[in-house]
């Protein structure tokens, strides 16, 4: 085991998508908590077992984590969901996001 997701306050939990290695940090996602409780961009330190939230989304639901991928140095992924109604998508249906660590 390199990394245990915990419950905690704001933690990030529920890790879905692929994993990738930027100069030796793994980037990720996840599907619930942070402080929004709608899932989380985090970073994993292998070699001291550290994560760090990157970002909390405030409008996706619980299943936006489809992973990234690292294009010149700058993170892209994608949310399943972004507000609004499901059935309508009166908010969006869904949003490209970019990250640069």
């Amino acid at each position: 085991m390199v990394y245990s997701f915990q419950l905690g306050s704001n933690g990030a939990r529920y890790p879905e998508g692929d994993l990738i290695s930027v100069d030796g940090t793994l980037y990720g996602t996840t599907t619930s908590y942070g402080g929004y409780k709608n899932g989380t961009l985090f970073s994993l330190n292998p070699m001291t077992d550290s994560e760090t939230t990157l970002h909390e989304f405030k409008k996706s639901v619980v299943g936006n984590g489809n992973g990234v991928i690292n294009v010149n140095g700058t993170l892209y992924g994608t949310i399943f969901y972004d507000g609004g109604s499901f059935n309508l998508c009166v908010f969006g249906c869904g949003i490209v996001y970019s990250y640069r660590p």
